[in-house]
């Protein structure tokens, strides 16, 4: 897999800004945080996935991108029990 930091800058700002000791933050996965995740436990659709948010989340400038942080970091590590991380994606 690609660097996460240098192949995802939106999306690593976001998964930085957060609690990252938070156990329900949206970012881990089987309780790592991304960076630390090898490409055997992403694989490629996550790959995909994650491209397609941040290809959309690179056309914000800058005011735009701190607005919607904002906006989402508190939802970062709310996981709801029926949703999951709706509110995140």
């Amino acid at each position: 897999m690609r660097n996460w930091p240098q192949s995802f800058p939106r999306l690593n700002d976001l998964y930085q800004r957060s609690d990252q000791t938070d156990p329900n933050n949206y970012f881990h996965v089987h309780g790592k945080p991304p960076v630390a995740m090898s490409a055997m436990a992403f694989g490629d659709l996550f790959e995909q996935f994650s491209t397609w948010y941040e290809e959309r989340l690179a056309r914000l400038d800058d005011a735009a991108w701190e607005q919607l942080l904002l906006k989402t970091l508190p939802y970062v590590c709310e996981k709801d029990s029926r949703r999951g991380w709706a509110q995140v994606r």
